[in-house]
């Protein structure tokens, strides 16, 4: 078994790829927030449509609704990659 220091060696290389991981995780994480959000944002303006457009307001409650599904996905994404990122995940 080979174990050195933190100066480069082969100890030091897996510490610095563990914190180049969580700090990867942590973006990953910030950007399926801003996915989630942005989702969120978009039912909502389709939600605004639908209460102008009563034609298509069926449609466009439905076509909300999926997006605020995918926003839920995603704000699970941000979840699970926080806590990676947190060092509380290690799968």
């Amino acid at each position: 078994m080979t174990v050195f220091g933190q100066d480069g060696s082969a100890v030091g290389q897996v510490e610095a790829e563990m914190r180049r991981a969580r700090k990867l995780a942590g973006d990953v994480a910030a950007i399926a927030g801003c996915v989630a959000a942005q989702v969120e944002e978009l039912a909502a303006m389709l939600e605004r449509r639908a209460d102008l457009v009563p034609e298509r307001a069926e449609e466009l409650h439905a076509r909300a609704a999926r997006l605020r599904e995918f926003a839920r996905h995603e704000h699970g994404e941000e979840q699970r990659w926080r806590r990676v990122h947190d060092g509380e995940d290690r799968s």
